[in-house]
């Protein structure tokens, strides 16, 4: 390729005539290289640079250079463009003057050219390192490079040349190459990001594994019982206290400070029972009263069924994925319940759960739209029978449709192309949805129909201590519901008490009091809104309020899901040992 030389003196004149190329060297000369000296350009084989990858080493492979190794060279090279520059001649132009000296009219440079004028200019470099130059700047050792392109991204702001980077969409996968150091767009962040200067590919691989260190739980603040109707707050027969917050079973030992976690459920807890009852397990296991609780959740919606868990004294306070299991509550690291019991998904969670006085008989309560009571025998997980515990209402004005419509069917929306039409809420607590594309609305248009969930009617669930056969009541929104146990001792017949002359509120609390003397009727208590203590007699068809005491005071105003405004009232009943004592709260 032929060169000419000529013009004034300047900087690439002296440089071509040798005059300042000495000194240049002189003063920029680098150390030996690691990849090896060069002199003059040798028609050997050509070097093969290969920078590397998430897949192999950061050093040198197969004779290649490291990306940071390129930046530090390259950063030289724009100090010795710096150090040449003028006022009326910048960097740029003086590396596009320099560059036109060797230009035969291509407008391009070879390998060998490159490495020359470099030298010339007083930065030695390897043929490996000139390769990794052009391999960087889009261009083949086998052909030469377009100068112009060369100066403009070599001379560039940092800034300006982040944006002229490739583009990726998505975070690095684990498994694929990291090497890619453009522009990474994803969505978590707004604008794009980009791969630090000197980023190492194998730290994508390492990131993807997890770490030698772990946090562990050892301390949980808070309550989350304060919202939910049904008891969820006990002490256990060794003096600590059971409860839960969000999704996790706490026992707090007050004595030590200390606390002992169950991690099992995927969701947030709803309900808490515990067993007052010696319970002997087929396997030969004996849990001493007040050792074993069952916990209830609120469905998942990725999750296919419910469950209701019942445990024993060292924490298994265990539910697994979705709703009632039974666990005992003693210390330890183990986590699976004795005992889950299966439920539908229409079930949607557990409100509450309670122990028979025997503790061999678990009652639950769903919030499905009939909050459906069953009462299983826990130990065999066989269900023995189930009921209606109260029908819901339709919602009401404030009560959200679309809200809930959502958590029926997990995530349902009726936005987006695939869903033509309205949704419309009737009067029967659905929501139907019409195709109205030409405008008509007729009968056949009906597209879908989905029963949304209800606001919750039943409160809680407890049983009779003091009565043969077995029963337990119900209570929530405006009711009170008698459950006796049938002569089979398998089924239960319910049967609604009535307010009588009391004025009907909702019952948020109940206790059964001890009969008197033996094979009398005892009495059942229970907590209003209004702070009253209503007192029921209750029978074989039923029962009925006798009379009312004023305890408390209504208390804090609230406004229940179902859009009703009432008072929090009188949430606590709890007959003391001696069963002479009754306290309230």
């Amino acid at each position: 390729m032929g060169k000419s030389f000529g013009g004034r003196d300047s900087f690439s004149d002296q440089l071509f005539s040798g005059s300042r190329a000495s000194a240049s060297a002189a003063k920029y000369k680098r150390p030996a290289s690691a990849h090896g000296s060069r002199g003059k350009p040798a028609a050997s084989k050509p070097v093969s640079v290969g920078l590397a990858d998430a897949g192999g080493s950061p050093a040198e492979e197969n004779g290649g250079v490291r990306r940071e190794h390129v930046a530090k060279l390259e950063s030289e090279m724009r100090e010795v463009l710096k150090a040449h520059r003028t006022v009326y001649q910048g960097e740029k132009e003086l590396l596009q003057k320099i560059f036109r000296r060797v230009d035969d009219g291509n407008q391009a440079v070879d390998l060998d050219e490159f490495l020359e004028l470099w030298d010339r200019l007083g930065v030695q470099m390897t043929e490996a390192e000139g390769i990794a130059v052009f391999k960087k700047h889009g261009c083949s050792e086998r052909r030469p490079m377009a100068y112009d392109k060369f100066v403009e991204a070599f001379t560039a702001r940092p800034s300006r040349k982040l944006g002229q980077e490739m583009i990726r969409k998505g975070a690095f996968v684990a498994g694929q190459k990291a090497n890619f150091s453009g522009k990474i767009l994803y969505p978590q962040c707004r604008k794009g990001v980009f791969a630090p200067t000197d980023w190492d590919p194998s730290l994508a691989r390492r990131s993807a594994e997890l770490p030698e260190a772990s946090l562990e739980l050892e301390f949980v603040y808070g309550y989350n019982g304060l919202h939910n109707t049904a008891p969820n707050l006990f002490y256990t027969g060794t003096g600590e206290v059971v409860y839960y917050t969000a999704a996790i079973g706490i026992v707090y030992d007050k004595e030590t400070n200390t606390q002992r976690f169950f991690l099992g459920h995927s969701d947030d807890i709803k309900s808490l029972g515990l067993c007052r009852a010696e319970v002997a397990l087929p396997d030969g296991s004996l849990y001493p009263p007040r050792t074993l609780v069952a916990s209830g959740q609120v469905r998942t919606p990725i999750s296919p069924i419910g469950r209701l868990v019942a445990s024993g004294q060292k924490w298994g306070f265990r539910a697994l994925s979705d709703a009632p299991n039974v666990h005992p509550v003693e210390g330890g690291a183990g986590n699976k319940p004795l005992q889950t019991l299966p439920f539908d998904p229409s079930a949607r969670g557990i409100l509450a759960v309670a122990f028979s006085p025997d503790g061999r008989t678990l009652v639950t309560v769903s919030s499905d739209n009939q909050h459906t009571v069953c009462v299983w025998d826990w130990i065999s997980g066989a269900l023995l029978c189930e009921g209606k515990g109260a029908p819901g209402e339709p919602p009401q004005a404030s009560y959200s449709p679309l809200a809930a419509l959502k958590e029926a069917v997990g995530g349902y929306s009726s936005s987006g192309p695939e869903v033509r039409g309205r949704d419309r809420t009737g009067a029967d607590g659905c929501v139907h949805q019409w195709d109205v594309a030409d405008g008509n609305l007729t009968v056949d248009r009906l597209q879908k129909t989905i029963q949304l969930p209800v606001p919750f009617k039943v409160y809680g669930a407890l049983w009779d201590p003091f009565s043969s056969p077995m029963r337990f009541v119900t209570y929530g929104v405006k009711h009170l519901k008698l459950w006796t146990e049938g002569a089979d001792m398998s089924s239960y017949q319910s049967s609604s008490c009535t307010f009588s002359k009391c004025p009907m509120q909702n019952v948020v609390s109940a206790e059964f009091l001890k009969p008197p003397a033996a094979g009398s009727e005892g009495l059942l208590a229970t907590g209003m809104p209004s702070g009253e203590i209503y007192l029921w007699k209750l029978g074989e068809s039923g029962g009925k309020a006798v009379r009312t005491i004023m305890a408390h005071k209504s208390g804090p105003s609230v406004v229940l899901p179902d859009g009703q405004q009432t008072f929090h009232g009188l949430r606590c009943l709890k007959l003391r040992a001696d069963h002479r004592t009754l306290l309230s709260a």
